[in-house]
This record gives structure tokens, sequence and C-alpha cells, in this order.
């Protein structure tokens, strides 16, 4: 599904995850009543966003029930720790305040 989409239909999102990937790399996954997955750009693949405040901006006409940001760490690995199991940051955000 695109911005547009949910945009266009006033779709209400039941629950959107901010995916944090690398320094200035954010997917976001929605889970609506007809759709779980990804939100796509216009050639199909994933809308990539560069901030939490780019997702807020562009969905902030969206009524948003529950949003978080996910934030899956490598440091374990890099210093050479074992690597943990569940290494995952998940932080709730408020999509009506701004920054």
């Amino acid at each position: 599904m695109q911005i547009a989409d949910l945009l266009r239909f006033q779709t209400r999102i039941e629950k959107l995850q901010i995916m944090s990937f690398d320094m200035n790399i954010y997917l976001v996954n929605i889970t609506t009543a007809k759709y779980d997955g990804l939100i796509k750009d216009a050639s199909g693949r994933p809308q990539r966003f560069k901030s939490v405040t780019q997702v807020k901006d562009e969905l902030q006409h969206c009524q948003v029930m529950q949003a978080e940001l996910i934030h899956e760490s490598p440091y374990d690995e890099m210093v050479g720790n074992p690597e943990r199991v569940d290494n995952k940051l998940v932080i709730p955000v408020n999509m009506t305040e701004a920054y």
C-alpha cells in the first residue's frame, strides 16, 4: 500500500511500526483492517524514509491508533559478544506530537 492510498481512503492504521536501519533509513510496516505490510513507493518497493519526523509528516492526516519505533542493534556481534536472541529496542511514538 502506498501513502497516497492511505490518505485517499482515510485509512485507519491500527498499528504502525517504524523500523530503523542504519543512520537514516526507516521502513514503515502498517496494520489496517485490510492490509498488513510495508508502505510501498510508486515502483512497488518498500518506501524509504529519512527520519521519524518524515514519517510523522507524511502520515499526519491518517488516524494512527498505535505507533512504535523499532531498532535492532548489531553491536553485541560487532564487539565479539555472542549474538542475543532478541536485541530489539521498541519505543512508543506519539504521532500527533510535533518535535
